[in-house]
């Protein structure tokens, strides 16, 4: 049609929801074999579990907002832990996050509108999963904007602040 002028390059493709959940890899790391073989694998298993779990990705930014912690350190932490199985139980700990009793009891108490929430409910644990690594950030001077801020806040999540510290 005349008059229109047609843009100079076609606009980019949507991002997938999961992309966004993805961490920050630097090159050097990418180009490493296992490490390529790890991030294939990682993401296959998020975007399975995206798929299979749509709301996830708006529970994870909801408590990335509130907790200021990426969306990415979230799913990563989810990963490790319960490799994405909302009802995962190992012995004592369940849930996303893999959450013993009493740590789950703390943060329903400080977290009044998850009282009676289950370890197994994916937006409570979302929640969780940030309140923690908010609190182990704070706690280890962990900065949650590092490149390595995901694998730092895991290890702090898996074995407490105090075993992080030790």
């Amino acid at each position: 049609e005349e008059g229109t002028v047609a843009p100079a390059t076609a606009p980019a493709p949507p991002e997938t929801p999961a992309a966004s959940a993805r961490p920050e890899i630097p090159q050097a790391e990418k180009d490493d074999p296992e490490t390529k073989k790890l991030l294939g694998t990682a993401e296959t298993q998020l975007d399975s579990a995206l798929e299979e779990n749509p709301t996830w990705l708006l529970l994870s930014q909801e408590a990335s907002k509130k907790f200021d912690i990426p969306v990415s350190t979230l799913f990563s932490i989810a990963r490790f832990e319960s490799r994405f199985e909302a009802t995962a139980t190992l012995g004592e700990v369940t849930g996303l996050g893999q959450f013993w009793g009493p740590t789950w009891e703390a943060f329903m108490t400080e977290n009044p509108e998850f009282k009676g929430a289950s370890r197994s409910d994916p937006r409570a644990s979302f929640y969780a999963i940030a309140l923690y690594a908010r609190k182990n950030a704070t706690e280890c001077k962990i900065d949650v904007s590092a490149p390595n801020a995901a694998q730092l806040l895991y290890q702090a999540h898996h074995n407490g602040a105090g075993g992080y510290l030790a």
